[in-house]
């Protein structure tokens, strides 16, 4: 009888483990598919008058499956600033006004994560810092822009040549958020990630409640 090689068995090994422990991965949904996300994703920290993200978050391309962060590990914030760059062709949805738009003032709120470690990821990934772009003003993580509870102090001027874009760890795609070099928050922008599709995170909110 012939003796399987050592190639054999570890290959055999590596398919009961995949077998064994990779999970189906949950259907998921973009924020889009949440009528009312406001309730549907965020709930309050229980702590004082802030808000937290009440589902997982996932990677935004469909299929990917990566866990980005757990449930209450963001704080809400709302602005009226679009922060990340669009570009027509984008799997990501347009902004919501332009930048210079007189609607500006009354529009929806943009509801962004703020995350104050990268600790506090599951998976991420980041860029080279950015030479070339600069935030909008007005954006969280600049100075003297409300940007978190745990966020002591932001960068100086429109953080040019400090940016670090985020991204999937798994797949690459991005960006779904943004930081700047030598500080550790980051910034989820809600509507360029997937969350439980809308049965599973009813369920997940009830849990928490």
């Amino acid at each position: 009888m012939t003796r399987p090689s050592q190639a054999d068995i570890y290959a055999a090994l590596a398919a009961q483990s995949s077998s064994s422990f990779r999970k189906p991965a949950a259907p998921t949904a973009p924020y889009s598919a949440f009528p009312d996300p406001s309730s549907e994703l965020i709930t309050p920290s229980g702590s004082g008058p802030s808000r937290v993200n009440c589902t997982r978050v996932y990677c935004p391309r469909e299929g990917c499956g990566s866990l980005i962060l757990m449930d209450r590990a963001g704080e809400v914030l709302e602005s009226d600033v679009e922060v990340l760059p669009y570009h027509t062709g984008s799997p990501f949805p347009p902004p919501n006004f332009p930048p210079s738009s007189p609607e500006k003032a009354s529009a929806t709120k943009l509801h962004y994560l703020y995350i104050p470690s990268p600790f506090h990821f599951e998976n991420i990934g980041y860029s080279r810092p950015d030479k070339s772009m600069a935030l909008p003003p007005g954006s969280p993580g600049l100075q003297g822009v409300p940007s978190g509870s745990g966020q002591s102090k932001g960068v100086e001027g429109n953080g040019k040549g400090k940016v670090k874009w985020l991204i999937c760890a798994e797949c690459d795609l991005g960006p779904v958020g943004w930081g700047f070099e030598g500080m550790e928050g980051g910034w989820v922008d809600m509507r360029r990630v997937r969350y439980p599709a809308p049965a599973a995170a009813s369920a997940e909110k009830e849990k928490e409640e």
